[in-house]
């Protein structure tokens, strides 16, 4: 009998999160695919080296997956499950799983697993409907903050007790190597002696990377010199150079565009504090990959996030949503402290990494909850 496979169904090739996950299955002797599309979005196991073998790429596009239900994918993605004899399968999008729960309706020996990590993902009536008619095909439901499982809760779409919180991780080895912060500035050209606040994001509408922009406009017309460091693309990129322009903060605005997430590490190596203000977020890895490269914290009070700052550890300061003068407020506060203050705040990020984000509870984690939806032999 062919041997029984474990996949994640993804609209890209997956993060560090994913990486972490696979190489756990494998270690406790599974067999992990990936199905995903044609058209991927790119990611971080793609520029690690990901082993093709454990693609399963569907002649389907992610637009064909997501505007409305596409029986004939549906069908073929059935079919591959069967010929691989995959049992627990997990994916983050409720367009993904409406696909998944069509497949368990034929084939029922599927065990789904569905991992929310972001806010109103299953928001319109329909998809709310939907949900709770099929909500017992799921067989797991996880979420990566306390705020997704009010939401979820709050919406009468599961009960509390059937709601896991199941957070990423992050392998500090990855952020942790000899690599000091002059030789970071020279590796992106920055000056060695400015004092450099970044954010790592997409430019999307979810994003206040213009709020940041405003904020630090802000700092400096109170007499402080600092710069800001955007690293991403996305369709709201031109607009903010436009308003960095407006501002009159052109050299103090650096924008780097879309980097490899091979060179994440170095350029966190690079700064002196991270900012992530955000209208809608879930986990973010960003903040995590910055709490295990020992850097402050600013970010908004949204969703995942002060799951994070209520851990009980000074990492930095959490702001209200959308609010820039609380926002400037507290990067002036940061950059008011001594260099001896700030690295306590980041060793205590990182500290918060190794007791509740770290790899090997991830491991362990994603290790158990795949074995407990295998077949009992």
């Amino acid at each position: 009998m062919e041997r029984t496979k474990v996949a994640f169904f993804l609209d890209g090739y997956g993060n560090r999160r994913h990486y972490i996950q696979l190489e756990a299955l494998k270690e406790i002797g599974l067999s992990p695919l990936i199905i995903t599309f044609q058209d991927p979005k790119p990611g971080y196991l793609l520029e690690k080296g990901i082993d093709k073998d454990i693609l399963r790429i569907l002649p389907f596009k992610r637009s064909e997956a997501k505007k409305g239900f596409s029986l004939k994918m549906a069908k073929y993605l059935l079919n591959l499950i069967r010929e691989e004899n995959i049992v627990p399968i997990l994916t983050h999008r409720y367009k993904l799983l409406r696909y998944l729960i069509f497949c368990k309706l034929f084939h029922p020996s599927l065990r789904i697993i569905f991992h929310l990590v972001i806010r109103n993902e299953i928001n319109g009536w329909h998809q709310r409907i939907f949900f709770k008619l099929f909500r017992s095909k799921i067989d797991k439901i996880l979420v990566n903050s306390l705020a997704l499982k009010e939401e979820l809760v709050q919406k009468g779409l599961a009960k509390e007790e059937e709601i896991e919180i199941f957070y990423s991780g992050i392998d500090l080895q990855e952020f942790n190597f000899p690599y000091s912060k002059d030789e970071a500035r020279r590796r992106f050209s920055l000056d060695q002696k400015g004092f450099y606040f970044g954010m790592i994001a997409q430019f999307r509408k979810e994003k206040d990377q213009k709020g940041v922009i405003r904020a630090l406009k802000l700092l400096l017309d109170r007499g402080y010199k600092a710069k800001l460091i955007l690293a991403g693309d996305g369709p709201k990129l031109e607009e903010c150079k436009a308003l960095a322009k407006s501002l009159g903060l052109e050299e103090e605005v650096i924008f780097l565009g879309k980097i490899p997430s091979v060179e994440i590490p170095y350029l966190l190596k690079a700064l002196d504090v991270f900012v992530l203000a955000s209208f809608r977020e879930g986990m973010p890895l960003a903040i995590l990959e910055a709490m295990a490269s020992s850097l402050p914290i600013i970010a908004t009070a949204v969703e995942g996030i002060p799951d994070i700052f209520q851990k009980g550890k000074p990492i930095g300061e959490m702001v209200p949503l959308g609010d820039v003068e609380s926002l400037a407020q507290a990067m002036i506060k940061i950059l008011n402290l001594s260099e001896g203050e700030r690295s306590f705040l980041g060793e205590e990020a990182k500290k918060l990494i190794t007791e509740n984000f770290s790899s090997e509870n991830l491991k362990v984690r994603t290790q158990e909850l795949f074995q407990s939806l295998l077949p009992k032999v």
